[in-house]
């Protein structure tokens, strides 16, 4: 996000009114995606303040993916998980 800066007139000796700089670290939320081969399958916009550690966020979304496959009939066969 680029500020825009306001032009300031002023006499010769006074002070300009000074403007702050926007944060540097905007709040940034992450998305959190699973699909499949032909779809996206599962997403979920994690809470904000969400610290992701140990997988137990991780489990729960596998858990709601599960059953995301379930709903949609897709469970043929085997289902082969990619981490990186």
């Amino acid at each position: 996000m680029n500020a825009t800066r306001i032009r300031q007139w002023f006499k010769p000796g006074q002070a300009a009114k000074t403007t702050p700089k926007a944060g540097l670290h905007p709040k940034k939320r992450m998305l959190s995606v699973l699909w499949g081969v032909q779809e996206v399958l599962y997403w979920e916009l994690v809470p904000e303040n969400t610290t992701i550690t140990g997988g137990t966020m991780y489990r729960a979304q596998l858990n709601k993916l599960a059953a995301e496959i379930k709903s949609k009939g897709l469970q043929r066969g085997k289902i082969y998980m990619l981490q990186r």
